[in-house]
């Protein structure tokens, strides 16, 4: 009885065609030595045209596949300068940025010292303006003629009489003119000399101009 197994190869071997050596095996005359020798030879024949095929067939793949990798190798080396480029502009603005937010920070200091600086000014600036105000209150008074009240800035020159008050030149010529004598108006003391005041002119020119 012979194994099951033997039944099951022959079974397969009935689906598929057999390898070409076994059909030359059974193909073959029995006994003839030169005609086994001749299919041999075109088997060979024909295995080496296969093999050659399937050599033709992989090295196309191959350099096929080579072309598809040094393909791929150049999108790679692109992808690597890109992505280079990318890193390097992104650091630059980056640096920018930082740059940029410094020179910020930088005027925002500059501006609360300046703001600082233009309050200080505007509390000195308000002090010089009581000041002033306080000095022509009660400096004006004394920088006007004592006859015709018109201050000493004006284009009449005031003059100083000897007992030391001051009035417009004028004023003391029409004085000396109308009412004669030779005393002073204010305080009714002879006038042995008279002195042009220019200080006192400058003085009410300035408290003018303030």
């Amino acid at each position: 009885m012979r194994p099951q197994t033997s039944k099951a190869t022959r079974s397969s071997g009935a689906e598929r065609p057999a390898p070409l050596i076994i059909q030359v095996e059974e193909t073959k005359p029995k006994g003839d030595p030169l005609v086994t020798a001749q299919l041999n030879c075109e088997f060979l024949s024909h295995l080496n045209r296969e093999l050659e095929g399937q050599n033709t067939i992989l090295e196309a793949e191959l350099e096929a596949s080579k072309e598809e990798v040094q393909r791929l190798s150049e999108e790679v080396k692109d992808m690597k300068i890109q992505l280079s480029s990318t890193q390097r502009n992104a650091l630059a603005m980056f640096k920018s940025y930082q740059k940029q937010e410094r020179e910020l920070r930088s005027l925002e200091s500059a501006k609360e010292s300046c703001m600082a600086f233009i309050e200080d000014l505007q509390v000195k600036a308000s002090s010089l303006e009581s000041i002033v105000t306080h000095l022509q209150t009660t400096i004006s008074p004394q920088l006007e003629c004592i006859v015709c009240r018109e201050n000493f800035g004006t284009l009449v020159p005031p003059v100083t009489l000897s007992c030391g008050h001051s009035l417009c030149s004028i004023c003391l010529q029409t004085y000396t003119a109308n009412f004669g004598g030779n005393k002073c108006t204010e305080c009714r003391q002879s006038i042995e000399f008279t002195v042009p005041c220019l200080l006192l002119k400058n003085i009410a020119q300035a408290l003018i101009d303030m």
